[in-house]
């Protein structure tokens, strides 16, 4: 099949993934156009302030040029209720001269004269004097606004005084001046009437009018400038936290490690990226600026476009939502795993987001025109879009650099809006003028414009400033690098804010990249920190010199290399000599596919210092469960680990009685000399880079002592692993949960790196990091987990990862249509993943496996979801799939191992337990033969009584047959058949037993006899216990076996004969025992099912008392019974029930 390489190949897989990101962005219409136009959304938001300030100040002066006033009438006394703050009843005014007939003749002027209405007698109060006046006013605060004091001094003088509350007052925005509300209309309307009347001529015309001084436009309002920004910050982090989220999403679900395990450049996936945030950010930049112009803001009007554009283009181009759901889902690792190249990935993201971000800008302004904000009308488009389009691009920079530090989509929220908050403040102390002036130090300026909201709060002052009045006519593009004349204090200028912006875009684009490489993934992967100095990695094959562990691991020294193992099942002796011998000798078998030499994996554990005092142990305690919580543990610490309450010195001590001796090397020596000579003692517990706890004790003993108990722990999660996978064959790898077999697939496929040994796929070692980028283009992965995105179809999908294979692009869709068939997906074939059941998911995932021809194809649990006339077609696909290539399956299903299997392995334990076909292991581990007897009963023309009567008497017959020929009793038995099993021991008896049994058929009534094999299950099941077994011996794991008697026994799990101890009767002098039985639970793990009679123990073995004794000193329960183990041989003569 002919394929593309090189930068054809990098520039197919960019191409794919922008499509994808397309296709999602388009499958996901609500939310990206809500992305593009929430610019709208805050823009009228700022609209509809601006238009209420206005509003507010719509009969003032205050913001207009007033080169003659005009006049204006005297106003009148208002009523009290309008004063803001008056207490009920109230007075429009008090006076005080009653006593005088004049003065009370001028009140009542004043009262019926009062222009736009007349004031009720009940809304005055008179006094005889000024002193009673103001002993009212003292006892009754906030009932008049003013008072009036006459004094007649002749007749042709009458003198007042006005008394009236000075304090200014705030309600609402507005404040009320007591001087022109209440002062003046009580004089104007005392003056009046006491001309009035002093001349005698209550009709006499007395108008006055007022006029303010003339005075040029105070700079006016601008809503733009005062709460624009933290609007324009919403915008663009509203863009932040979804596009932070989707790469996450990409992340946590692996969709990049299953992309890159197909063949994937690291530079087509940061490309992709790129490339689209640079499209969103452009898009979105745009759209500020038009709907700035739009609604006639002067800030967009009198700048230059082109400014304010690129101000919010670098701000919104921060995509970090949309890298972290990748992340979170495992896309990414999908893609990674089908040969994705980093480079295609990244660049389809980021194209993607600069057009989001273009678009989102155009918005911004569009709408700033559109409200006819100053700010988009008055300055140049180009200047302000630029202003937005750069601003959001440097915050998608920043988004893909925090991406690389969150692995859940949710948590990417919170970030966001934490960055929301923090740019707010800068933003209010960047408006304040504090960093951008010449009393601040060139390097903090610097060290301030490395945060993308404080240049662009300065660029949005600046812009502000140039059309603060409306003689200034805002920035124009040519002159974005001048500073204002005004501005004697300018530092920068919007061009430099423009290579401010971009400068940190790509800061933070190149950050993104080193710290996705280096950080540790959800497999505890990271690559050198000086990776990027490997020419190779340029090349697209520098991605899998990695290490394992986080950057602050106390134990990142290497693992100690494992010692050789000698296998105990010869079979798996025989395996290994054969591969070390084709090693040795040099012998290239074309007909292996994968050769695995020696392959190991183990992780470090903790270091832990050890304690010269003795410590009384404290509970609880438990393992830390890592690599998704079952496949491998081994971190001890005391106590929930997620409880923060912890006693630190008690965990302390416990964790050091807890462990066993393990290996140990120098590294974990120079620290704890570290901590010694350092007088404190430091205990990291760490899951993969994730720090659980930092302990701190002082030290209060010698360093001697101290530094002869430092203990290392090491994980082992499979070891010492030779085998041979060969050519147009299907190897099934079996074993329990926590066995080891996922993590010997993820060593392969260049997930996991291996701690130990090799394995040569088709010639390339998956230690080499040019190997396993030629590797990548071999195999075809289908995870345990469907890895998909739920908004592509599945044949969406399956081009993709063709075009990520490097199929040419005319055979793809062929190809595509063709595998839809093979899987029968033909008729959902348009229909979005998301609405796949999980049969049809794992059908998809096993089609994504064999796309584009593989060499290698590795199916984990394939089939799982499936019902069964699904899971037959599946395992015809599998089986015709062998020719031409080597198939790896693990599977829990032991139907289909034996089924698909040419050959098989069981691991345990992390070590490979038995080699070769279903049938030799069943001959060599199952329990013997299974013979099925079936009757004639229910065909019996008789009553059923009789019939029932006549198949038990064939029955008892048939075990009577058995009994006296082969000794054995039946395993299960029901009124038409009963099971033998038949240990392998009495082969040699079967030919003439089997003849004479059916030679006697008719006799027995018997209508069917079957004679076969144990099943694969057993086979499995013996494995594991013997493996449980082993573990229990060295560990001392023991489980609760009650008996029906209610008794409570402690026995080694996978123990299956055991004596029940102080047993010893007259009647049963050696004790009794009984049968365990064990099955598998759902996680497969052992477990009892339940437990045969109490039977006699055989003479030959004895339950001495001074073993259970011994038992219950060791037992961490005290005054538990411990069952005691009897060995199979010792029992053979015993009959359970």
């Amino acid at each position: 099949m002919e394929v593309t390489s090189g930068l054809a190949l990098l520039f197919q897989q960019f191409s794919a993934l922008l499509r994808k990101n397309l296709l999602l962005s388009w499958r996901n219409r609500k939310a990206t156009l809500l992305q593009v136009l929430s610019p709208l959304f805050f823009m009228f938001l700022i609209f509809a302030i601006d238009k209420a300030i206005k509003a507010q100040y719509s009969n003032t002066t205050y913001y207009k040029s007033v080169p003659e006033p005009p006049l204006r009438p005297s106003p009148s006394i208002p009523p009290c209720e309008n004063k803001f703050f008056v207490k009920l009843p109230c007075y429009d005014f008090v006076w005080s001269g009653d006593r005088n007939p004049r003065i009370r003749t001028i009140v009542e002027a004043i009262m019926n004269n009062n222009p736009g209405r007349t004031i009720p007698p009940s809304k005055v109060k008179s006094f005889s004097d000024k002193a009673a006046v103001d002993e009212w006013l003292l006892n009754n605060p906030m009932h008049c606004p003013g008072a009036l004091h006459f004094v007649e001094r002749s007749k042709t003088i009458i003198s007042y005084g006005l008394q009236t509350n000075s304090t200014y007052v705030q309600k609402r925005g507005k404040y009320e001046d007591p001087t022109f509300a209440f002062q003046l209309p009580l004089q104007l309307a005392a003056e009046r009437e006491i001309a009035r009347n002093l001349i005698g001529d209550s009709n006499f015309s007395w108008n006055v009018f007022l006029r303010e001084f003339a005075h040029p436009a105070t700079a006016p309002f601008s809503t733009v400038s005062s709460v624009g920004p933290t609007f324009f910050l919403a915008i663009a982090m509203f863009n932040f936290v979804l596009q932070m989220s989707s790469l996450v999403t990409e992340k946590e679900l692996k969709l990049r490690q299953a992309m890159t395990m197909m063949g994937l450049y690291d530079s087509a996936y940061w490309l992709s990226w790129l490339i689209w945030e640079a499209f969103i950010t452009l898009l979105s930049s745009l759209l500020v600026v038009l709907f700035g112009m739009m609604f006639q803001f002067r800030f967009f009007l009198k700048n230059d476009f082109l400014v304010v554009f690129f101000v919010f283009f670098l701000f919104e181009l921060s995509m970090m939502s949309s890298l972290v759901t990748e992340k979170e889902l495992k896309l990414r690792q999908a893609m990674t795993m089908m040969g994705l190249y980093d480079s295609a990935y990244w660049l389809s993201w980021l194209i993607w987001e600069a057009f989001i971000t273009l678009l989102s800008s155009l918005l911004v302004v569009l709408f700033g025109m559109m409200f006819q904000f100053r700010f988009f009308l008055k300055n140049d488009f180009l200047v302000v879009f630029f202003v937005f389009f750069l601003f959001e691009l440097s915050m998608t920079g920043l988004a893909f650099m925090l991406s690389a530090f969150i692995s859940k989509s949710s948590s990417a929220t919170t970030v966001g809006f934490s960055i929301f908050i923090v740019g707010f403040v800068t933003q209010l102390v960047t408006q304040a003028g504090f960093p951008y002036s010449d009393s601040i130090s060139k390097t903090f300026r610097i060290i301030w414009s490395f945060f993308p909201p404080n240049p662009f709060a300065q660029a949005l002052y600046i812009l502000s400033e140039a059309v603060s009045t409306s003689e200034v006519h805002g920035i124009r593009w040519s002159k974005r690098g001048q500073c204002g004349p005004d501005d004697e204090d300018c530092v920068i200028t919007i061009n430099d804010i423009y290579q401010w912006l971009l400068a940190t875009f790509v800061l933070w684009f190149v950050l993104a990249i080193y710290f996705d490489n280096i950080i540790p993934n959800a497999s505890g992967v990271r690559k050198s920190m000086l990776y990027f100095l490997n020419p190779n990695y340029w090349m697209g094959r520098g991605g899998q010199n990695v290490k394992e562990g986080g950057v602050c691991s106390c134990c990142i020294v290497s693992v100690p290399r494992q010692e050789h193992v000698t296998p105990d099942d010869q079979d798996v002796l025989e395996e290994q000599n054969t591969v070390k011998r084709q090693i040795t000798e040099g012998v290239v078998d074309a007909n292996v596919a994968v050769q695995i030499r020696g392959l190991a994996k183990t992780y470090p554990g903790a270091c832990n210092i050890g304690c010269c005092c003795k410590c009384k142990r404290t509970k609880p305690y438990n393992a830390v469960k890592v690599h998704n919580s079952s496949k491998s543990s081994g971190l001890c610490s005391l106590g929930d680990v997620k409880n923060t309450s912890l006693v630190l010195f008690a965990v302390y001590l416990q964790h050091i009685s807890l462990l066993k001796p393990f290996s140990s090397w120098s590294g974990c020596f120079s620290v704890a000399r570290w901590i010694s000579f350092g007088y404190f003692s430091v205990c990291f517990v760490f899951q993969f880079g994730n720090i659980v706890g930092l302990l701190y004790n002082l030290l209060l003993r010698e360093t001697d002592s101290f530094l002869d108990d430092v203990q290392c722990a090491v994980l082992e999660l499979f070891q010492d692993l030779w085998v041979n996978f060969e050519r147009d064959q299907l190897f099934c790898l079996l074993g329990p949960n926590g066995a080891g077999k996922t993590t010997v697939i993820n060593c392969l496929t260049g997930i996991t790196p291996a701690t130990d040994g090799d394995a040569l796929i088709y010639g390339h070692s998956i230690r080499s990091s040019t190997g396993m980028s030629n590797i990548q283009k071999l195999i075809g992965v289908c995870p345990q987990f469907d890895i998909l995105w739920d908004a592509l179809s599945g044949e969406e999908h399956l081009q993709l990862f063709a075009t990520i294979k490097g199929l040419t692009p005319s055979s793809i869709n062929s190809i595509t249509q063709t595998s839809l068939a093979e899987v029968r997906l033909t008729d959902s074939a348009k229909v979005r993943a998301g609405s796949y059941s999980g049969g049809m998911k794992r059908r998809l995932s096993v089609a994504i496996s064999l796309i584009g021809d593989p060499k290698l194809v590795v199916l984990d649990e394939p089939t799982t979801g499936m019902d069964p006339i699904t899971r037959r077609h599946v395992w015809d696909i599998i089986e015709n799939a062998k020719r031409g290539r080597a198939i790896v399956l693990t599977t829990h299903s032991m139907e289909e191992a034996d089924i698909l299997s040419d050959r098989i392995g069981i691991m345990a334990k992390g070590k490979l337990r038995c080699i070769g076909t279903a049938i030799r292991l069943k001959s060599r581990f199952g329990t013997g033969f299974i013979a099925n007897i079936s009757f004639y009963g229910n065909n019996v023309e008789s009553r059923t009584d009789n019939r029932d009567a006549v198949s038990t008497v064939h029955q008892e017959a048939v075990k009577q047959f058995f009994k006296n020929h082969l000794d054995v009793v039946p395993k299960e038995e029901n009124n038409n058949f009963i099971t033998f099993v038949i240990p392998h021991d009495k082969e040699g008896l079967l030919t003439n037993f089997f003849a004479e049994l059916q030679d006697r058929e008719e006799e027995f009534g018997i209508s069917d006899i079957q004679l076969g094999l144990t099943t694969l299950e057993e086979v499995f099941l013996n494995i594991a216990k013997q493996a449980e077994l082993e573990s229990a011996a060295a560990d001392g794991t023991l489980v609760t076996l009650t008996l029906t008697s209610g008794e409570s026994l402690q026995i080694p799990i996978g123990a299956r004969f055991v004596g029940i101890p102080e047993t010893e009767s007259e009647e049963y002098p050696t004790g009794v025992m009984v049968e365990v039985y064990w099955e598998q639970d759902e996680s497969g793990a052992l477990c009892i099912s339940g437990h045969s009679q109490k039977v006699p123990v055989p003479s030959g073995v004895r339950l001495s008392s001074s073993a259970s004794a011994r038992h219950r000193r060791n037992s961490r329960r005290p005054g538990s019974v411990h069952g005691v183990i009897i060995d199979p041989s010792q029992v053979s003569s015993v009959r359970f029930q």
